[in-house]
């Protein structure tokens, strides 16, 4: 969680938003049942790779979901996300239970560029041009092929 956490900073600094922003895992986060004055932002499409604990079956997968709820109190120029990372169960066994998703750096880095774009749009109110994220994307395939 501390190179999440990590490159979100850099990520909201490099965004210039005025204020303090925190990211936490929340294993206990549902959706649509967000607090009172917290809105709720979905990654549907991130990719990992997973590993069975019960037979050592690997996979990967571009259908790992990622939930976040963000809460902005401006009075504080306080900003905090929660977090929850879906697992898979191993389509190999039924003696385990879900799996949890380790990522690479460049899925981490495009899951973050999204959620602050998410953060921008949902409360700063900033219109976010989609094709920005595309950039960002095609950036991180180069530098990935390159390095």
């Amino acid at each position: 969680m501390d190179s999440w956490r990590k490159l979100f900073w850099e990520k909201i600094d490099k965004a210039h938003l005025r204020d303090q922003w925190d990211l936490k895992m929340h294993q206990d986060l549902g959706y649509d049942c967000s607090a009172p004055g917290w809105v709720q932002s979905v990654e549907e499409h991130a990719r990992a790779r997973f590993q069975c604990s019960g037979c050592g079956h690997t996979w990967s997968s571009v259908q790992v979901i990622i939930l976040f709820h963000m809460c902005l109190d401006g009075s504080r120029r306080q900003g905090s996300v929660k977090m929850r990372v879906f697992g898979q169960k191993c389509n190999q066994c039924s003696r385990c239970d879900f799996s949890e998703p380790v990522f690479k750096v460049e899925g981490v880095d495009r899951v973050l560029e999204k959620l602050v774009m998410s953060i921008r749009e949902k409360c700063y109110g900033e219109s976010v041009d989609p094709s920005q994220l595309l950039e960002v994307t095609n950036h991180i395939k180069l530098n990935a092929t390159l390095g």
